[in-house]
């Protein structure tokens, strides 16, 4: 009898943005998620307030330039992988990706622009092998999540659809591992950290 590989575990990690002006607030009910390979893994996001269909969600790897997966909240950019999908409206909304390969294991950010500026959350995704991440509490600050800062000071910026922008690594200043303080980061600004979306 095959043994099943040990399972990848997807940690979630909710980071909210004080002081940006925000009126609509995103949060992700799950903590957590466990997936191992071939396995259907939704996360879900949801807006304070109506949005319609005002949502994207995103995939960053270490190193690698961030990747927009789904816009207006249900159509998928092109070249994406059709394993994922998006839906819901309004304010609750869901990223499937409906059989889930190594390669998946990233960080994801869901995103609403129905009102200036956008606001973003950033789910931070861990692969590991071995014991479970507990789901009644979330991590301490020195659990070791791969966080990407810079990106999530430029997803907090006004991007537009059809825009794009970048912002360095000092834009962003940490408060603690639940919230983070920002300031506006101008399009195209020197630095690693990207972020793109297009619309047909």
């Amino acid at each position: 009898m095959a043994m099943r590989a040990p399972a990848q575990f997807l940690g979630l990690l909710l980071l909210w943005l004080p002081g940006v002006g925000c009126d609509i607030q995103m949060t992700q009910p799950t903590s957590f998620l466990s997936a191992s390979r071939g396995d259907r893994v939704t996360i879900t996001c949801r807006a304070s307030q109506s949005i319609g269909y005002a949502l994207s969600w995103y995939q960053q790897k270490p190193g690698q330039a961030t990747k927009l997966l789904i816009y207006s909240a249900n159509s998928l950019q092109s070249g994406v992988p059709s394993r994922f999908s998006g839906s819901g409206s309004g304010t609750d909304f869901t990223l499937t990706i409906s059989s889930i390969e190594p390669e998946d294991f990233a960080t994801y950010y869901c995103r609403q622009y129905s009102s200036s500026p956008p606001t973003v959350t950033q789910a931070m995704t861990k692969t590991s092998q071995g014991a479970e991440v507990p789901t009644s509490h979330p991590p301490s600050p020195s659990y070791p999540f791969s966080m990407d800062p810079g990106l999530l000071q430029c997803l907090s910026s006004a991007l537009l659809p059809g825009s794009s922008l970048s912002c360095p690594l000092s834009e962003f200043t940490p408060v603690n591992h639940h919230s983070y303080g920002s300031k506006p980061c101008s399009p195209a600004c020197p630095g690693p950290w990207s972020a793109s979306e297009s619309t047909p």
